[in-house]
């Protein structure tokens, strides 16, 4: 055989497993820094809409009012009976309160309390809408008042 046909100007596979698993550390160090909450306004009301649908599974499985109180520009927090007992995230096992802020600079354009019942209904805050705003854009979650149903408009 000729020479030249093994001489090649390619990489070895040596050097080939070098550079993805160079390329996998840096991949791997970045992750943890990138957030949903860096999501903006979508993110920010599928976790509205992620929320009251917990406190209404929450109201049903213990047979327990369970609600959310939406404060005007700021926080939110989730409760059971009555707004002055939160629950305890079972994420972070602090008292459930969120803060939009963090979804880039996202917040709440309404002073709303949405109640549900132990058959998911909502007893306070039915037919009542959530609105959240970024600045350039807004959208409004909409609570359903004989179902809980929880409509993005």
């Amino acid at each position: 055989m000729n020479a030249r046909f093994f001489r090649s100007s390619g990489f070895t596979f040596v050097e080939l497993l070098l550079v993805v698993s160079l390329l996998s550390l840096l991949v791997a160090s970045l992750a943890p820094s990138i957030s949903i909450r860096s999501g903006g306004i979508e993110a920010a009301t599928k976790k509205v809409v992620s929320d009251l649908r917990y406190a209404q599974e929450q109201a049903m499985m213990t047979n327990v009012n369970h609600g959310i109180q939406f404060n005007n520009g700021g926080a939110y927090v989730m409760y059971r009976q009555s707004s002055a007992t939160p629950v305890a995230d079972p994420l972070r096992l602090t008292s459930f309160s969120e803060d939009l802020s963090e979804f880039r600079n996202v917040s709440l354009q309404t002073t709303l309390q949405v109640e549900f019942d132990s058959v998911g209904r909502p007893v306070l805050g039915g037919g009542s809408s959530v609105v959240l705003s970024n600045g350039a854009g807004t959208r409004t979650l909409r609570v359903v008042a004989n179902t809980g149903l929880v409509e993005v408009l």
